[in-house]
């Protein structure tokens, strides 16, 4: 079940799309849609935008930005309240709509219209999420620092977020005793293991094969510390089973945090990656902070 929101001008053509919508799927309505000052579209809760020409001329320039940094996917638009005859109308919004909604306004149509931007919400799912783990490719988790760089750079308050690059501590022997596909369960283990301990908002990806990048939105240096205790914790508190064998993990981290939104989100990743080459170096399982250990389990 998809979460769809309605920002639509027409009290009546609302009514209609929500009564055709139905109960397969959760139906969103923005507040006063011709609102200027209308927020609602800025939450990225919903899977599929449908919108009317009106309420899309005066929020242009929010649904322009949804799209160009909605998170973890693009957010589809559907355009509707166009007539067929006046098809020159969406001209202006051709970089914003995925699909058109001609009146009259049909249940079949727009099953139609649905089911293809629910192909490209599963196009754009295979191509950010790693297949294994169900998190975050590796370059999407770098896309998303950069956004993350420019949220900063718009904000106009002072802000910071946080990287952590660890990695599972002897991994290949995992690998080398029981095969790679006991090896593949752990890691789907060690990834669900972390998004428990981590903030809904908080963003994780699989930089490599055994290692992982995690982005803390609105987290200082001290925030990013304390949310690599909480994931150290998590992995060493409770044994790994491979074929009823207890398995004990670690992992080694390196973390930094950015408030300087005028950098390359490259060079933080590297100054965490430089980090847990230290950690690794040092005796693993432990926690670095730009050649500083700041903990270290025995």
């Amino acid at each position: 079940m998809k979460n769809i929101l309605l920002m639509i001008s027409s009290e009546k053509d609302r009514d209609l799309i929500s009564k055709y919508l139905g109960n397969k799927h959760t139906v969103l309505i923005a507040d006063n849609s011709d609102d200027k000052e209308n927020t609602i579209i800025d939450d990225t809760s919903f899977d599929i935008l449908i919108t009317d020409i009106q309420s899309l001329s005066v929020q242009r320039g929010r649904v322009k930005s949804l799209k160009e940094c909605s998170s973890p996917f693009r957010v589809p638009v559907l355009l509707t309240g166009v007539s067929k005859k006046n098809k020159y109308e969406i001209d202006f919004f051709k970089d914003i709509v995925d699909e058109v909604l001609f009146f009259p306004l049909s249940s079949a149509e727009l099953n139609i219209r649905l089911e293809s931007l629910f192909r490209i919400i599963n196009l754009q799912k295979k191509a950010v999420v790693d297949p294994l783990t169900g998190v975050f490719r590796r370059e999407h988790i770098v896309k998303r620092g950069r956004e993350e760089l420019s949220r900063m750079k718009r904000s106009s308050k002072k802000t910071s977020f946080g990287l952590i690059m660890l990695d599972i501590d002897y991994f290949k022997e995992i690998n080398d005793s029981y095969g790679h596909h006991e090896g593949d369960k752990v890691l789907k283990e060690f990834s669900l293991r972390m998004q428990r301990c981590l903030r809904e908002y908080d963003i994780i990806g699989r930089y490599g094969g055994e290692e992982f990048l995690i982005l803390l939105p609105d987290t200082d240096e001290e925030g990013t510390k304390r949310a690599a205790e909480r994931l150290q914790n998590e992995i060493i508190s409770e044994p790994f089973y491979i074929n009823n064998n207890e398995i004990a993990l670690s992992a080694s981290f390196g973390i930094t945090s950015c408030d300087e939104p005028d950098e390359k989100i490259q060079d933080f990743i590297k100054q965490a990656d430089n980090a847990l080459y230290e950690a690794k170096n040092n005796g693993r399982n432990q926690i670095v902070l730009d050649k500083c250990t700041l903990k270290k389990f025995d």
